[in-house]
């Protein structure tokens, strides 16, 4: 991309997301594995609630794109999630992402 604008729009991706949620289930989506989370996974998982990248969450947090990629890896076994799109919907659907 030469610009800062998204490939898509944020009404395709989610549309996207929740045709994806549809048929995915959530295995941890009672919330009692939340409580194996780290500090530092909850907030990775709260940036991943309002879909920021990989960049975008080691700004914010201050890590690098490196530690924020091992985090996600972690926290999606933890949860038994398979990709950062279920994380951010079990974040959202467990009220722990960040209000836009």
């Amino acid at each position: 991309m030469v610009s800062n604008e998204a490939a898509i729009s944020s009404i395709m991706t989610e549309r996207i997301i929740q045709e994806f949620s549809r048929i995915s289930p959530h295995p941890a989506s009672d919330g009692s594995k939340i409580r194996d989370l780290t500090l530092r996974e909850l907030d990775v998982l709260r940036e991943l609630a309002i879909y920021a990248s990989n960049l975008e969450i080691a700004i914010h947090l201050n890590l690098s794109e490196s530690t924020v990629k091992n985090i996600i890896h972690i926290l999606l076994n933890k949860l038994e999630l398979k990709n950062r799109y279920e994380a951010a919907q079990y974040a959202q659907h467990q009220g722990i992402g960040k209000h836009l």
